[in-house]
Parts: C-alpha cells; structure tokens; sequence
C-alpha cells in the first residue's frame, strides 16, 4: 500500500479533520469556540471540557454518539467518553467516515479515447484522539489535544499525527464567555486552523426576564492557517420547560464570498436543529445547508454513567452550594 499524500498542491490532506460532528454545534452554525461544553467541546475546543464542569459542578462520566447524514452519501460517526478526574477531565474521541461509490479512471487503449472507468471504490477515513483540560484559576481554563488521522482512497493513504490547543475565560461576575483554539496543528500539511469566539449567557440578573434562562447568543471567527480562508458564524440557543428543551438555529459565512448557489433551495451556510435533555440523556439534531448541494443531517446522543464525582476544589464547591447547585 502507498503512502502518496492525496492532495492537490496548496491543499491539505485529512480534510475530514473540519467536518463537525455534533449536532448542538452545527445547529449553531459551527459557533462553539467560547460555547464548548461536553463532549462536543472536543471538536472545538478541549478547554470547553473544564469548563463544562466548572459551570454546572458535576463531575459525571459520558459517552456520545454523533452520526452525521453529509452531502453526497457520505457517513461520519464518531464516539466521544468523557472522563472526569480530580486532576483534570479527560476525553477519547474514535471517528469513521465512509465513502462509496466512486470509480477509477485507467488508461485503457481498447477504447476509443484510451480510458475507462473500473468497479466502484471507497474512502475510508479514522480519526483517534485524546484530550485534556483543567482550570487554570477560577476563571480560565485550557486544553490539549493529540490526534492521529488516516485517509485513504482505493490503495493509497496518508497518516499524519495533529495537536489542538485551547483556552477559555468564563467570567462568574458578566456572563461574556471567550474562547480560542489552534486546531490540527502538525509536521505534515494538515488542515491547521484558528478558531476565536464570543459568547453571550442569559444569567440571573443580566437580560430581561422574559428572555428564558440559559439563552444564548454567539459569535465564531475562524481562519485556515493553510489556504487562508476565513469564515464568520452566529448563532442563539433558546431553552424552554426548563432547559429540558432547546431551540438552535446559526448562519456560517464564508468571508472568500465562496458560493455553492441556492437557487430554489435552503441559502449556504444557514443551520438549526433542537436538543432535548431528559434525566441523564440528551439527544439532538441539527439540518445544515449547503446550498444546491444538499442538506447535511446530524444526530447525537449522550449518555451520563457512573456516579457523579464531587472533585471541584472546596472553593468552588462552596460557590456552587451558596446558589443552590
């Protein structure tokens, strides 16, 4: 088997690396940089990680399913644990992407212009991660991540080792939370990329009351450090029958003005979707558009296990008691 890399001059490889998996962040339009909690924070930012349990001070393992319908056929899943500990939270993420149906074009001087196409043939795609995050004082906390990828394509495939590195500010006074992260940092081409955010919190006294609690609002900028595309994203996040039920809708916007059309379809780059959040169980589902292309459908489901590990600091835990956490 060959190890060709399978890209185009200027291009990088393992571009399934920016495929979203989660459900919540796409019906956001990918605005989860400052936003990241749970396991989706994995494919964001891993700071998001602490963060989720510096917020809500719960220490609960959980597994995440995250199947996504793309364009074209094509079928990602990924598995996400996470594991809190008192050092820190840990995560593993497994990936999969699938594609069939293609064909190979061979020289073939029988036919008239010396080529035809053969049997059908697939693309495989893996991912395995692991990632860390602690709080580095009580209002920031980061995050690191390792990555191995490997894409193939009939008998030829490429294999690179990649690193994410993040932070978060989550500030317990305003409810203005902002993140950033360098995502698929490696030696080979990868696809490298900036990631900073924004993110509004409907807290306690902040909003109007009839905003519901927990709404939120935010804001992503992101920049390939590969091909230099930028693109701006926004989206809100509206609870409802207290937090069980979330409403998600966001618009991605590529700042090279790149167009897949909509002509009688769903404009590029708009997303929504819901999540529900039922005794340990939350479940969501987004529909993003790529233009005439197609809808891209993502599901997950994540599962809370084990008992709850109570090893927030005595200072924190203090804090979370004093408002009745």
């Amino acid at each position: 088997m060959g190890t060709n890399l399978l890209y185009a001059a200027g291009q990088s490889a393992l571009s399934f690396l920016r495929i979203v998996p989660g459900a919540r962040a796409a019906a956001l339009g990918e605005t989860f940089t400052s936003t990241a909690q749970g396991p989706e924070a994995v494919s964001f930012n891993p700071a998001g990680l602490s963060g989720e349990e510096q917020n809500k001070g719960k220490g609960r393992k959980q597994i995440s399913l995250q199947h996504t319908f793309f364009v074209s056929g094509i079928l990602y899943d990924n598995l996400v644990y996470l594991h809190p500990h008192p050092s820190g939270t840990w995560a593993a993420q497994f990936g999969f992407l699938n594609v069939t149906g293609l064909k190979r074009t061979v020289a073939d001087p029988s036919v008239p212009d010396g080529f035809s196409e053969k049997e059908n043939i697939s693309t495989n795609d893996l991912l395995a991660a692991v990632f860390y995050s602690r709080n580095l004082t009580r209002r920031v906390s980061a995050g690191v991540g390792t990555k191995f990828a490997r894409e193939s394509l009939y008998d030829t495939s490429v294999s690179a080792a990649a690193f994410d590195l993040g932070l978060l500010y989550r500030d317990g006074n305003i409810p203005l939370d902002i993140g950033a992260c360098l995502q698929n940092l490696g030696l080979q081409n990868t696809p490298a990329t900036l990631r900073t955010g924004l993110s509004l919190n409907q807290r306690k006294i902040f909003l109007p009351s009839w905003v519901p609690k927990n709404s939120l609002a935010a804001i992503d900028f992101s920049r390939s450090l590969v091909s230099e595309d930028s693109t701006a994203s926004a989206g809100i996040e509206i609870p409802f029958m207290d937090n069980r039920v979330a409403f998600r809708t966001g618009y991605r916007y590529p700042l090279a003005k790149q167009r897949l059309g909509y002509f009688l379809s769903i404009p590029n780059g708009f997303s929504l979707g819901f999540g529900l959040n039922f005794s340990g169980f939350n479940a969501g589902y987004s529909a993003s558009s790529f233009g005439d292309l197609g809808l891209t459908h993502r599901l997950t489901l994540s599962i809370d296990i084990g008992s709850r590990s109570h090893y927030l600091p005595a200072d924190r835990r203090s804090a979370f008691q004093a408002e009745g956490r």
